[in-house]
């Protein structure tokens, strides 16, 4: 039996064909199906991330969790979605998230305002923003100051609600259970939540991947039909990365 938003490869003939179970039967996909298909230039190189675009895209899968060995595509596929649907009005706000994992006790210490404390954490999202604005960092400055894409603290995120909006936190392998459900109960109407991480890289000593808060919430949203999970298997970054990945 097939968990909902499970993707599958379907085979015969010597043909194959990409699908996903929705409502028990399954479909063909119907956001990132067209060979020509990409989000705001950035296309899917195989059918891990052409499954993960499917999910990014549709609006009926409120969370999405991706994990995967670093430069597997993660960030950029769904930093790549969440400006295509931005810009197709469907949601309102971008809010970018990622663990201080210094501890966000040391956060305070940092010069400047929360974009600035924030940015040396957040420098893996603007890297792939600048990709995808084909460099044009004023773009995104302009975005950022508009409050269209907004930084989030996660240690600051109790007692916010946050409808319309598409909330990415990358490395969350590194929170906890508790930390995961305090930010999923944000979550407002016509939200959005992206799961990113890659539970062989937990930093946070007390934590393991069934333990981390992104390991939890893989299994116990497995049979939810509102989210879908997928695992990215190939590197994309390049050889040397994907090399260092598997070796080291």
């Amino acid at each position: 039996s097939l968990e909902p938003n499970e993707c599958v490869v379907l085979k015969g003939g010597g043909k194959s064909a990409l699908g996903i179970n929705r409502d028990n039967k399954i479909s063909k996909l119907s956001k990132a199906s067209a060979k020509n298909f990409s989000m705001e230039g950035v296309s899917p190189r195989n059918k891990e991330q052409r499954f993960a675009s499917e999910m990014l895209m549709d609006e009926r899968i409120h969370m999405v969790s991706i994990t995967g060995i670093s430069g597997s595509g993660k960030t950029i596929l769904s930093c790549a979605s969440a400006i295509k649907q931005l810009n197709a009005k469907k949601y309102d706000k971008i809010i970018l998230a990622r663990p201080a994992q210094s501890t966000s006790a040391d956060i305070g210490f940092l010069p400047g305002d929360l974009n600035e404390k924030m940015a040396p954490w957040l420098q893996p999202f603007f890297d792939n923003l600048e990709i995808i604005f084909k460099n044009g960092r004023e773009y995104l400055n302009l975005l950022m100051e508009k409050g269209i894409i907004e930084v989030q603290a996660l240690s600051h995120i109790r007692g916010r609600s946050l409808p319309r909006t598409i909330l990415i936190i990358d490395e969350a392998q590194n929170i906890t259970m508790h930390e995961a459900k305090a930010v999923i109960t944000r979550m407002g109407e016509g939200s959005k939540l992206i799961l990113l991480g890659d539970v062989e890289q937990i930093d946070a000593p007390h934590l393991d991947a069934a333990t981390c808060g992104l390991g939890v919430v893989v299994e116990k949203f497995k049979d939810f039909g509102l989210s879908g999970h997928i695992t990215l298997l190939k590197g994309e970054r390049s050889e040397l990365a994907t090399h260092a990945a598997k070796v080291l």
